[in-house]
């Protein structure tokens, strides 16, 4: 397992984009996401 601190850029649709190190080989990955809110995004009540 390998730790990754990065900026990811979600469109409107709810995908992700982000940039890995060399590496991280292509291919599928499982994966765990940890996101950091804005204090305006939590506030939002979905």
């Amino acid at each position: 397992m390998k730790t990754i601190e990065t900026i990811a850029t979600v469109n409107a649709e709810g995908t992700i984009t982000l940039k890995l190190p060399p590496d991280i080989l292509p291919g599928e990955h499982q994966i765990r996401l940890a996101i950091a809110l804005r204090a305006a995004q939590s506030e939002k009540i979905w």
